[in-house]
Parts: C-alpha cells; structure tokens; sequence
C-alpha cells in the first residue's frame, strides 16, 4: 500500500517522455504484436475492441503486422533471450555465415535425413546446407560433426581446423577441445552433448530437431513421451540415474553457453561504447532528438538511458537536472553526471585498450561475464549433483583437484579462451599478468594464451611433470607418481586472485534461483521453467493502493530536515540525507507513469465474469511476453545502477576500514532515508 497523498505524484507519462521510452526499448512494439496476434488467431478482435485497443485493429494496423510477419521481422533480436533460434537470430546468422563461407568443408548431407528434413515445413537447401525456416539443421551424423564445432566455436582452440575435430583424431581433438575443462568444471562437455545428439538424430528424430532449434516446449514435450531407457546415456560421473533430467541438464548448460556468448557480443570492445564515448556524445548533443538521430552504437546505448532508474527517478540525484528545453535530454544527463560507473573511480577490470565499459551486464563487466557465467552454472549444477568434482577419482590423483586453486583455474582459463575467441581486448585484460603482456601483438597474444592454456601435443605418459598429465590421469584411473607443480607461477597467482573478484560478482549481481528475477542470472534450469518469473510479474501489475492510514502515519514522520538532529548534535541539511534512494516509491512511480496501461491488466485471480475475461486473457498474454525480456541486455539490465547495487556492500565495508567517522555517518543518513524517503 501506499501512503503518498501530494498531487505532485500524480505525474503521468508525457508524449516526450513516452517516445523517449520506445526509443529506448527499441522493438518492443514486437511484444505487443505477438500480445494482439494471439487474439487474432482467435477470431476474437472484438475482445480487443472491448479493451479500448480500437487502433490495434484498424486495417491498416492488421496489414502491417501481416506484412510483418511474413518479412519474418515479428522477433525481437535482443543479446541474452532464452528463445527458439529464426532465420534472424545471431546464432543463426554465425553459423550460416561460417557454412557459406568455406562450402567445400560442408559434408554430403544424408540422403535418409535429408528425407525427413524434407517432410517438415521451412525446408530449403542450398548446396549441402539444409535448412528450416532459415536455421541450419546437420543432416547425418558427419554434418553434425562439423556444425557443433561452428556452433559453439568458442570452446574450442582459436588454432583449431574445425573439419579436423571429433574425427576420430584422439591427439588432435585432446590439443584443440576443452572438453576435459568442461567435464571437470560441470560435468557436461561438448562431447557428451554431441553424443546425445548423435543418439537422437539416429532414433528420436523430432526431438533431436526440436533440441537443435531450441523449440524447449516441444522438446519437453517429446521427452515426457519417450521411454527412459530409449533417451541416450547421462553423461559421465552422474549421480542422476533419470535420463531425461540429464537430458535437460545437458541442453540447458550449452544453450547457457550461447547465451553468454550472445551477451558478450553485444558488449563487446569493438562496438566502441565506452565511458569516453559517452561523454564526448553527450557534450555534442543537445536533445533527444539529436540522440535518437544518431546510428553509432554509442547513441543507441545512450537512448535507452531514458529507461535507466535514475532518469525514471532524477530525486535520486544529488542535484537536479538543470533547467533545459528537453527535460528528458536534462534527466538522463543528470543520471549519467551523478552514476557512479561514469562520474566516480572505476575500480574493475577495465579492457586493454584502457577505456572504462559503460555497458555492463547486471553491473558485471565484459571481462568478468563469462567467468561469472561458469561460476553460476556450477552453482545450479552442485543443486543437482552434488560436490561432483571429486566423484570417482582415485584419492592418489585428485590431491591436485581437492586444491581449490585447480578448479580456480580451470574456471579462468575457460573463461578467457571463450572471452578471447568474441572480445580479444577483455581477454587480454583478465589474463594481463606480466610487464610483457602488452608488447605481444594480438596473433602473437593468442598463440601464447592458447599454449598456455589448452594442451599443445598429448601428453607423456611417463612425464609426472607435464602440467597436462593430471588431466589424463583423472581420465584413465592411473596412478600418479607426485603431485604436479604449476609451470608459471605468476599466471597461477594471477587466475586465483582473478577468481575470487569473479566469484564477488556471481554472488551479488543476480537473484538466487527462486527470487524474483533470478533468470536474469546464468542458471540454466529456468531455459525449462519459461514460466518462473510469471508470478512475480503478476504481482507487479498489481495497483499500489491507497491507504488513508498509512497517509495519516506519513504526515506524523514527515517533518523538515532542519529539526532532525545530527550525530554530532548540530541540524541536518538535505545533502545529509543524500543515500542515492528515490524519494517515491519506485513501483508506485512507475505505476504512476503507465496507469492507463496497467488499468487493461487489473483483473480478479478467479475470473468468473465473462466481460473480465478478455482482460484476464491479456493480462496473461501479455506479462508472458514481457517475462522473455527479463534475461535479455536491455536499459533494465545495462542500468549503470547495477553496477552502483553490486558494490555497494563492498565499498561500504572498506569506507568502514579507511574513515569509522564518516562510515557512521553514511550509516546514519542511510538510516534516515529508509525511515522517511519513501513517505517524502
């Protein structure tokens, strides 16, 4: 409930305002055509009508999203969604683009699945590639071969020939996969799950064409129909005797690895969005106009501030936005004046080439995601498994993996060959360990990070001092003769330390599972759990009411700064009070703003009138379009506040250390704030 009696928080969104949000939400209306279409497919435009939606059934309005979809541009495209891959999608696109690209290294597809290719609907070929609805989908097991290596290119050695790969080729394959890492760290390895799509192509066909378009519902839905013992083996050193989890467990760490990789794309050094460019774009445009005109990714990142938390909230900032023309251009310039990730000191892990990100995900920087990534992904994979990491090892060859600082670093050096192989400048940043590193070109930089980190030959079997050697002991059961020594220190040093801050940022920067907005995370049980954010929402769509009590309780505490004393005995002024809170309730805000939106979804739980009943149907069609986005790199997630969120435990805990006085203080004016802020 809420207590706000002021017609001051009676604000509504504005046209200016409203256009800046779309602008920042860039396709978004996507989502509300899917929302109408769904109405559409049912005859049923008169429910729309009843809504007040009398312009989303207007002719021309239909026509366009038919138009729409038959472009195939009615998907949103945004960096970190769970969804089914299209023709558009950037998986697709890779893979598409690496096919065309060498057609000679594409193997005879099968003539008895191309076949059953054939039958489905979207087929096409072109040449040796066949495709469904614009995806590429391996006909035969030598297809498949090659088009996993493409697909999940990032996990494997940047030197590798990928037509040379799971060959039958044990050295080669031992040099150039991370298949032994990826074991060690989450049990699933690439070749496991290339073994499992093996075994479906051959005998499950439809599954294993749903698993490879990341249909999840359907192949759910195929799961629950097959027999356990006909679904292939779960994978190596499982306690799980079920198939069917492993199965799932399975495809939702690798579709997890895709979507870290899709994240970091759009993060990615090369785009050129750093704290520099902000400011340099920011001192060149005057307006929102001048932003939303701009093509470069830098303008675009800059647009979807207007739906960053302290443009939606400018008492937030310490002082308010200047008196300007545009007062959304004056809101977001103020949010960015007083962010921390773009006014004060960055402390993280910055790229090699020295700019400071602006974009972060969830407050995590690009150097750090992958890593954070594998952190998550065991964590979700421990609430399944166990502590597997010593299961069926000999005690006499797994004194090195009991040691925290292995399985550190496998972790890291995971972490940086994927980071290496879509951001080379994050991947140097997070390796950088030596005065040399910087002199190293980048080819030359690679060349060292992948003998470093991957096997370069197999290794001796009698050689108790190949670092390499562990790692085929813990395969084979043999005994090890001593415990193996690092080869360089430093770079082992470094990777501990490294995985420390890594783990700091796995812990805070997301939800638990099962809190709200824990699928923003990489915990890849909720690709199978579409539906785990849909009650929090529902919850969210909720007015805020108004309480008389409350208000009266509000007037009683609201009193003037002035007659509120300090510590030291002296009055309070307002920039005592400062914490960086809102002054409004944020979801009452928010709520503010769209009220004549979230009027269509205020229905009863238990529908019973027929007239509420198309309320009720968008209501649930449309908080589970919104539920996608959650995960996706959007102005919610590459909020600078997330950044200010994840260390804000931290840096109080040091400003504890360096200054008691003024750690008190900030304790103080916090306490304040949570006392009055809201009720202001």
């Amino acid at each position: 409930m809420t207590a706000h009696y002021s017609p001051r928080y009676g604000e509504r969104l504005s046209r200016q305002k409203e256009t800046a949000l779309l602008h920042a939400f860039d396709g978004l209306l996507v989502v509300g055509d899917a929302v109408v279409s769904t109405f559409e497919a049912r005859g049923r435009t008169d429910q729309l009508e009843a809504l007040g939606l009398h312009s989303a059934v207007t002719p021309p309005e239909r026509e366009r999203r038919r138009l729409t979809r038959a472009s195939g541009r009615d998907r949103l495209c945004w960096p970190g969604l769970r969804d089914d891959l299209h023709r558009d999608h950037k998986v697709v696109t890779d893979l598409l683009g690496a096919l065309r690209a060498a057609p000679d290294a594409v193997p005879t597809p099968d003539p008895v699945i191309v076949k059953r290719l054939w039958l489905m609907k979207g087929f096409a070929q072109e040449d040796n590639i066949i495709t469904l609805h614009g995806v590429p989908v391996p006909a035969g097991e030598e297809q498949l071969r090659y088009f996993i290596v493409l697909r999940y290119r990032p996990l494997f050695s940047p030197l590798a020939d990928p037509i040379r790969i799971y060959r039958g080729d044990a050295d080669y394959d031992r040099a150039n996969t991370t298949d032994a890492v990826q074991a060690r760290i989450i049990l699933v390895s690439t070749r496991s799950y290339l073994d499992s799509l093996i075994w479906l192509q051959r005998d499950f066909f439809d599954l294993f064409a749903a698993i490879w378009l990341r249909q999840i519902d359907r192949a759910d839905m195929f799961i629950r129909q097959i027999p356990h013992k006909d679904l292939p083996p779960c994978y190596a050193r499982s306690r799980i005797k079920n198939r069917a989890i492993c199965l799932r467990i399975s495809c939702g760490v690798m579709n997890e690895y895709e979507r870290g990789f899709d994240l970091l794309f759009g993060l990615r050094d090369e785009i050129g969005v750093s704290r520099q460019s902000v400011r340099d774009t920011l001192t060149s445009c005057s307006s929102m106009t001048a932003v939303h005109n701009g093509t470069d990714p830098t303008h675009r990142y800059i647009a979807g501030a207007a739906g960053h938390i302290r443009v939606l909230h400018p008492t937030m900032n310490r002082v308010s936005p200047t008196l300007h023309v545009d007062t959304v251009f004056a809101q977001m310039k103020s949010g960015f004046d007083h962010s921390a990730l773009h006014a004060g000191r960055f402390r993280r892990i910055r790229s090699a080439t020295s700019d400071i990100p602006a974009r972060l995900f969830c407050g995590v920087e690009p150097a750090m995601l992958l890593a954070v990534m594998l952190i998550q992904m065991v964590e979700t994979m421990v609430a399944h498994e166990g502590r597997f990491w010593t299961r069926e090892v000999q005690k006499n060859i797994d004194r090195e993996y009991r040691d925290p600082d292995r399985r550190s670093r496998d972790v890291m050096s995971l972490a940086t060959i994927m980071t290496g192989a879509i951001c080379l400048p994050s991947a140097r940043a997070l390796m950088h360990h030596g005065a040399n590193d910087g002199s190293l070109s980048d080819d030359e930089w690679v060349l060292a990070m992948a003998r470093q980190l991957l096997p370069a030959q197999e290794p001796d079997r009698n050689d108790d001092s190949d670092p390499d050697d562990i790692s085929w002991r813990m395969e084979t059961g043999a005994s090890a003769v001593k415990e193996v020594e690092e080869t360089d220190e430093d770079f082992g040093d470094r990777f501990k330390n490294i995985y420390a801050e890594a783990r700091k940022r796995a812990r805070h920067c997301t939800s638990r599972p099962g809190r709200p907005g824990w699928t923003q995370g990489f915990h890849f049980d909720a690709w199978w759990q579409p539906d785990a954010e849909i009650g929090f929402l529902r919850q969210a769509c909720r007015f805020i009411g108004y309480d008389a009590k409350l208000a009266a309780k509000a007037r009683r505490w609201n009193r003037a700064v002035s007659h509120v004393p300090h510590g030291s005995g002296r009055p309070m002024t307002s920039p005592d009070c400062y914490t960086g809170l809102p002054t409004q309730q944020p979801v009452e805000r928010v709520q503010d703003f769209f009220r004549p939106y979230f009027d269509l979804l205020q229905v009863p739980d238990l529908v019973r009138d027929a007239d509420l009943r198309a309320s009720a149907l968008y209501h649930e069609a449309l908080i589970h379009e919104i539920a996608r986005l959650l995960p996706a790199l959007s102005p919610i997630t590459d909020d600078p506040y997330r950044y200010e969120m994840l260390w804000l435990e931290e840096d109080m805990k040091v400003l504890e250390k360096k200054n008691p006085d003024e750690h008190r203080n900030a304790l103080q004016a916090q306490a304040l704030a949570v006392e009055g802020a809201w009720n202001s």
